[in-house]
């Protein structure tokens, strides 16, 4: 099931100038949880050179001039933030605690919600293959294989034959080959 938030870009975006702002501002997006427990954060560095920051229900976009805030006010759902990946498209993919996976989709102007039936909140790593599908490591569970073209889910778990439930990261070689670890 998907569903899909317009993404406003100006009007939900923040400017703040100065490099000193990211420090000066992070807080009042509410990075780290008022309880004063300090969360683990997300951070993936984008091919235009923008620092993408995941925490507490929120992403936030760095570029050291300008800083633009995500968060349920522009439909991302992701709950404390697991992992961020950016794929071809220049999709920016949030994964969370429960089950879905937000998309941020600057070309699209939205936020695309992908909602599963199984837990995704332990996702270490997303690996997009030549073929445009994405090989996600749930650890715990197994491997999903998510073709947005055909609009499919696969799981790959012990029941299909992986070894283990314990799953890191996939890889694909040169030839294309796909690699799975398992415990």
């Amino acid at each position: 099931k998907t569903r899909a938030t317009k993404l406003g870009i100006e009007a939900d975006s923040m400017t703040v100038g100065g490099r000193a702002a990211l420090a000066a501002a992070l807080p009042a997006v509410e990075l780290v949880p008022t309880s004063g427990w300090v969360e683990e954060l997300r951070l993936i560095k984008d091919k235009d050179g923008m620092l993408w920051i995941g925490a507490n229900n929120t992403v936030v976009r760095y570029d050291s001039n300008n800083l633009a805030i995500y968060g349920s006010d522009q439909g991302l759902n992701s709950g404390l933030v697991q992992t961020l990946f950016q794929d071809s498209k220049g999709r920016i993919w949030v994964t969370g605690l429960g089950k879905s996976i937000s998309i941020i989709d600057f070309d699209a102007q939205q936020i695309y919600e992908l909602n599963f039936n199984f837990d995704v909140s332990r996702i270490f790593d997303i690996l997009e293959t030549i073929d445009g599908k994405f090989w996600i490591s749930n650890n715990g569970v197994g491997y999903n294989i998510i073709d947005l073209k055909d609009r499919t889910i696969r799981q790959l778990t012990v029941k299909q034959g992986l070894l283990g439930t314990t799953c890191i990261s996939p890889y694909q070689d040169q030839i294309g080959r796909i690699w799975l670890s398992t415990n």
